[in-house]
């Protein structure tokens, strides 16, 4: 599946492939380029020839394999304490999705998963989480890091329907939140003995939120640490990493069809308690740079039959076979303008932190990759 996927790379905003193969016999060009008379030859010419180089504008088919070393190393760091896949056969999106219970121990936000050796960081021991931010560090840094454009990094804390128990104060992170820059809308407080179920249930949201919030602060220190032991290259320099912690309290659980836990087949909703429920999703989302070919079209001319005849050119050049799947790579998890100004969803806690206040967590987007419908997740679908 991996080479399948490699092969199904495309061009950025011409579906394109990274691939050039033979030259099929020729054909019709597409709807959107018509041949028009010479009297438009200034205007048409140009925006024909601004569309050939968008066609010789390929992703760099090393860049896919990186990913998917990075993918394969991801896994002997984390075990069998994760699930790791691409998002939509997209080498350069990657779900991480982590059970609490192999992370934190009941009712805790405090990592307990042992150190082990992490050859990113010198071979010195470290925990899963931050050894797996100096793989994500290292692949930013070496020489495909140059490929490399942007990291979007979203951490988000799922939980079941089982309210924390009473004079509990293990949902408070302060430390944690304080170094998150992070102010909830109410302030969070230790339960009382008396308190109601639904006080319980936010308590047990908020937990959520913490674990993700620990998750991304282990992560955060094991690229820190990757990036003191091998600086990055004067060509990556300009990389940027959006990071945003999100908790989601029981909206994914809320979400399955049937009322039913997955992995127990009972009802939640009597229960209360699902294993799947309680967990730490990783949705991370690099975005390539684009690499130009340095094949160019061998016609001469200026006008607008040469210019739309090494458009045609390009296309063949680049035509995949017909048996193979042509896949869009996903978009990114962050889009430029502040958040939206709407109110999150009852249960949800959004921290972002970006290097500039100039992008925004797509929340629809990552509701929509983790499963959680519309109804429990009221953002806009940004697919």
């Amino acid at each position: 599946m991996r080479a399948a996927a490699i092969g199904c790379m495309l061009l950025v905003l011409c579906a394109c492939a990274q691939t050039v193969y033979p030259a099929p016999a020729p054909r019709v060009l597409p709807d959107t380029v018509q041949r028009e008379p010479a009297t438009s030859d200034e205007t048409t010419a140009p925006r024909i020839n601004a569309l050939e180089r968008v066609c010789r504008t390929r992703l760099s088919g090393a860049t896919a394999e990186a990913s998917f070393a990075a993918l394969d190393r991801v896994h002997e760091v984390l075990g069998a304490s994760c699930e790791i896949a691409s998002v939509g056969h997209d080498p350069l999106h990657w779900l991480v999705r982590c059970r609490s219970d192999a992370l934190f121990a009941s009712g805790s936000y405090t990592a307990r998963a042992p150190d082990s050796a992490c050859a990113e960081l010198g071979g010195a021991k470290a925990p899963p989480l931050a050894c797996l931010g100096a793989v994500l560090q290292t692949l930013l840094s070496r020489e495909h890091g140059a490929a490399l454009q942007e990291l979007g990094v979203a951490v988000v804390g799922h939980a079941d329907l089982q309210p924390l128990r009473a004079r509990s104060d293990a949902h408070l992170c302060a430390a944690l939140l304080t170094e998150l820059g992070y102010q909830p809308p109410a302030p969070w407080s230790a339960l009382a003995e008396d308190a109601s179920d639904e006080e319980r249930t936010y308590a047990n949201n908020q937990l959520a939120f913490c674990r993700a919030a620990s998750v991304t602060q282990t992560l955060q220190r094991g690229m820190a640490r990757a990036r003191e032991l091998a600086p990055q290259s004067s060509d990556a320099g300009d990389q940027r990493v959006d990071v945003a912690v999100l908790g989601v309290g029981a909206s994914w659980l809320a979400s399955q069809n049937g009322g039913s836990c997955p992995s127990t087949r009972k009802r939640y909703q009597d229960e209360h308690s699902c294993p799947d429920g309680r967990r730490v999703d990783l949705l991370l989302r690099f975005t390539p740079r684009l690499l130009a070919t340095t094949s160019s079209c061998p016609l001469s001319g200026d006008d607008t039959a040469s210019a739309l005849a090494c458009l045609e050119r390009c296309y063949d050049e680049a035509a995949i076979d017909d048996r193979s799947e042509r896949r869009e790579p996903a978009a990114a998890l962050f889009a430029p303008g502040p958040p939206p100004s709407e109110a999150l969803p009852p249960g949800f806690y959004l921290q972002q932190l970006s290097p500039a206040q100039d992008r925004h967590l797509e929340l629809g987007r990552v509701c929509h990759t983790l499963g959680i419908d519309q109804a429990h997740c009221p953002a806009p679908r940004v697919l």
